[in-house]
């Protein structure tokens, strides 16, 4: 019987390495690009939350930019999807915990 050691050993001598580095290095170059359109996870990612709490909770926030909706085949909706420059233009007009567009300010503990 293998010891876990050797198990570890073989699949990481499966692992192309360098491979796997260029997809990571094209799927962070993809995130970073202000036209990217990131899914419920990258949002999620970009603001330390669930993809789920996007979907649930963000998607509801006053001014939180819509998402877009691209027609697959035979017109069947895609998941949902947001453009990274409409996502941090958004994170900047609640920087703080405050909207730039004004509004009464939250009673702050100290």
């Amino acid at each position: 019987m293998a010891s876990d050691q050797d198990v570890v050993a073989a699949l990481v001598a499966a692992i192309d390495v360098a491979a796997l580095a260029r997809e990571i290095a094209r799927e962070l170059a993809a995130r970073m690009d202000p036209d990217a359109l990131l899914d419920a996870a990258d949002v999620g990612a970009l603001l330390g939350f669930s993809a789920r709490s996007v979907t649930e909770r963000f998607v509801l926030a006053p001014g939180f930019p819509k998402a877009l909706r691209l027609t697959g085949p035979g017109d069947t909706r895609a998941h949902p999807r947001w453009k990274r420059s409409a996502v941090m233009a958004w994170v900047d007009a609640h920087e703080n915990g405050a909207s730039k567009r004004g509004g009464r300010p939250r009673n702050r503990v100290e």
